[in-house]
């Protein structure tokens, strides 16, 4: 499992990651008060799961030599990717979001409006 410079194969240490930040999702789902459902379960290990591994796959060169550090990155990616999960679900079920944007004419320091 482990080469002989005593770090992870690349492979097990995605796999790891995968399952770290999956768990993690899971971890911040039961946090909150809503009822758990299949449905709600296996989108937070997918999508927790899967932002864990793309952290995992992007910074894999930087941090093979700390690949505790990589690890402790996915864990928080996964708690991180299941609050995200949740805001886009609270945003779907409200119907969206409306921006309302407003711009104010200033004029110019004169105290007069140029008029356009």
């Amino acid at each position: 499992m482990a080469s002989p410079s005593n770090q992870l194969d690349p492979l097990y240490l995605f796999i790891i990651a995968f399952f770290i930040s999956a768990m993690a999702g899971v971890a911040a789902l039961l946090q909150t008060s809503k009822a758990i459902t299949a449905r709600l379960l296996i989108g937070a290990l997918l999508n927790s799961g899967a932002l864990g591994l793309g952290i995992a796959l992007v910074l894999f060169t930087w941090c093979k030599d700390n690949t505790w550090f990589l690890l402790g990155l996915c864990l928080f990616a996964g708690l991180g990717g299941m609050t995200a999960f949740g805001f886009v679900i609270a945003l779907i079920r409200q119907g969206g979001v409306t921006l309302n944007i407003r711009v104010k004419d200033e004029g110019n320091k004169d105290g007069t409006s140029d008029g356009k």
